[in-house]
């Protein structure tokens, strides 16, 4: 039986409801039922009954096809911008879900007003274009394979102010472990050497503090072998001596000056005084020491205070 059959048998229009189908079924049910019309309807009840069962069916079929539109429009009234999510999320390598769960996290801890477009042009713009420099340097620190959110997640935890690119917050991160390998100590030791030295007045960057450390270490061949034995040698003057307010890093420069020059005090003054002189052969061992000291204004004129 086709559908035209079925509709005209019930006598149905084109469109109708589940409550039209069973008032039609009713009515044809008392114009053909053989317990009040005789035998002679059976045929015609059969078919009321075919006609009805096929079209159940086709209401059926449509109110699940209605439903699953209404909640796809409303799908996409709660989100309107899904296609432009699944670009951002095919881009970073995650899924739609991953990308939506992304940005309520990090709208929720960083109490973010912007929208998911906002957070994903400013992740793709800030972050992403640098994601293979940003991945090789981040590998130099710690073998880690996870998505690039692990990575911003430490970088703006521990650089809330942001006063510089995450490539070069990176790039300090590997100059610092290098140093820390070279040396055979940690990074929290090496971390508890500058708050050391901070406590006793050194007013740089920890960047600045290791910068300087690594070239002191590089003056000389022995340095790094030296270094180890340097630093027990400060400890014990500390130790014996509480009143030495010498830093660190300043005990560490003086005693790479001597295994330069292979000299200790004076001498070292005098060896750096014969290299200056190369440069310049009419200053004095006064003047010298003079500039040394900061005390020489531009027409090289030196005063004692």
């Amino acid at each position: 039986m086709s559908f035209i059959e079925a509709i005209s048998i019930l006598d149905l229009e084109g469109e109708f409801t589940e409550q039209d189908l069973k008032r039609a079924y009713r009515k044809s049910t008392k114009e053909n039922h053989p317990d009040i019309h005789g035998e002679e309807t059976e045929e015609a009840m059969k078919k009321v009954n075919a006609a009805y069962e096929l079209l159940k069916g086709y209401v059926g079929i449509r109110i699940v096809h209605e439903e699953t539109e209404t909640k796809n429009s409303e799908k996409r009234k709660v989100n309107p911008y899904e296609e432009e999510i699944r670009a951002f999320a095919s881009k970073l390598e995650i899924s739609y879900e991953q990308a939506i769960n992304q940005y309520n996290t990090y709208r929720n801890v960083h109490s973010y007003e912007g929208s998911i477009i906002d957070y994903y042009n400013y992740i793709i713009n800030t972050y992403y274009v640098h994601k293979d420099e940003i991945f090789s340097l981040f590998n130099q620190i710690q073998h880690y394979n996870g998505d690039i959110f692990y990575i911003i997640g430490i970088y703006e935890d521990n650089n809330k102010d942001k006063n510089i690119s995450i490539v070069e917050w990176l790039k300090r991160k590997v100059k610092v472990k290098a140093l820390a390998d070279a040396l055979g100590i940690t990074i929290p030791f090496l971390n508890k050497i500058y708050k050391q030295d901070v406590m006793i007045g050194y007013d740089k960057e920890f960047h600045e503090y290791i910068d300087k450390l690594g070239n002191i270490i590089l003056q000389e061949e022995q340095g790094i072998k030296q270094f180890k034995t340097i630093l027990d040698e400060y400890i014990t003057k500390k130790l014996d001596k509480k009143e030495d307010k010498r830093l660190f890093i300043d005990f560490l420069d003086y005693k790479m000056l001597t295994l330069k020059y292979n000299t200790d005090g004076e001498g070292i003054l005098f060896k750096m005084f014969e290299i200056a002189k190369k440069e310049d052969s009419s200053i004095s061992f006064y003047e010298y020491i003079c500039s040394l000291m900061g005390e020489y204004d531009d027409e090289k004129k030196y005063s004692k205070k």
